[in-house]
């Protein structure tokens, strides 16, 4: 286990809890017949308003898959990438057809565009602090001019206010904005699922 090049904030939670315990826990859930999916849900939503006939994505923050193995079972043609090796060498024996990537979000360059960008599981609270408006701007980067991003995180390390106008700095504008994956409408509270698209001239 090597935590070189990782976040201070991603190294705690992984000593807090360690990879097997973080998998067995989502097994449980879903042997419980709890929806373990939201987010795909969500994105199924999404897809049945916009014209992408073999829609791409890019789970950014892949973690070890569970997302991104959900939305190809869904016909989505996806990249999965993450900046921790462990997650990767996790997700990387569940589907031959992800592509899978270990790189920095604030830095990657894959040279091609998606129809939606993906960052669940508070992925904005775990990057390098000081990165968060980096990371927004080069994932907006990977974003087709019809696409959109879609980013669910707890408000507990920056203000809603703080990242509207990181989003504003990175060129993306809202479309919606939910309190939970299920759609609920945001009227304020700790957790927000923004919706945006690139702000075209």
């Amino acid at each position: 286990m090597s935590f070189d090049g990782l976040s201070d904030r991603w190294r705690g939670w992984r000593e807090r809890l360690p990879l097997d315990a973080y998998e067995a826990r989502f097994a449980q859930m879903a042997a419980d017949g709890q929806n373990i999916h939201g987010e795909v849900d969500a994105i199924e939503r999404l897809r049945s308003n916009h014209p992408w006939t073999t829609p791409t994505i890019l789970d950014a923050g892949c973690g070890t898959g569970r997302i991104a193995v959900e939305l190809e079972a869904r016909k989505w043609r996806v990249t999965g990438i993450d900046s921790d090796p462990d997650m990767i060498a996790l997700a990387r024996p569940k589907s031959e057809t992800v592509v899978w990537a270990v790189d920095d979000l604030a830095t990657f360059d894959f040279e091609k565009q998606f129809d939606v960008v993906l960052m669940a599981g508070n992925i904005l609270l775990f990057v390098h602090r000081g990165t968060e408006l980096a990371v927004l701007t080069n994932t907006a980067k990977h974003l087709h001019p019809d696409g959109l991003m879609v980013a669910g995180f707890s408000l507990t390390e920056f203000t809603k206010a703080q990242y509207d106008a990181w989003c504003r700095t990175a060129g993306l504008v809202a479309v919606d904005e939910w309190a939970t994956w299920e759609g609920a409408a945001y009227a304020g509270g700790d957790y927000l699922v923004s919706v945006l698209r690139p702000l075209v001239a």
